[in-house]
């Protein structure tokens, strides 16, 4: 079961549920990215619950609301725009956090990148991050956590900032 799907994602990184094809993004007002910005490849991911043929992703958009997009291109493996601006988003954050030294400040920021593109470092990326926010305000960590809560596995998201 399963199938490859061709989906619709705005530039904030907001599936777009629902059947047919849309311009602007109803959360955030952004347009929607119909195909890949670099390469003009369909955005596409593996629905594990969608039936058909081999071709049945690629004619038709699904409804993607409960599938989290893709963090890059299958394509041409670029990041997509909500990547970009969730790794922009999260080093700001850890720009701005007075209570880590600069050398835990790169370290972060290093992990951070390593959690988004979810290397096989990920656990310890998480782990470093977890260390490193455990010296820092709770006002941050609250800040990062929602920052990267849409691009990381539940699992990750757990072990780094808790239930």
């Amino acid at each position: 079961m399963g199938s490859q799907v061709k989906i619709q994602v705005c530039e904030n990184g907001h599936s777009q549920g629902g059947y047919g094809v849309r311009n602007f993004c109803a959360q955030c007002g952004k347009p929607v990215l119909h195909s890949c910005p670099t390469c003009s490849g369909f955005i596409t991911l593996w629905d594990p619950l969608k039936t058909g043929g081999s071709n049945s992703g690629r004619d038709s958009v699904v409804d993607s609301s409960r599938l989290p997009p893709p963090a890059y291109c299958a394509n041409c493996g670029k990041p997509f725009p909500w990547t970009e601006n969730t790794l922009l988003a999260a080093n700001e954050v850890a720009d701005q956090i007075e209570d880590i030294n600069s050398d835990d400040r790169e370290v972060l920021k290093g992990a951070i990148r390593d959690l988004v593109t979810n290397t096989p470092a990920a656990p310890s990326a998480g782990d470093k991050i977890r260390r490193i926010m455990s010296s820092a305000n709770k006002h941050a960590t609250d800040i990062l956590k929602d920052i990267l809560t849409n691009v990381i596995s539940e699992t990750l998201r757990r072990s780094i900032f808790g239930p």
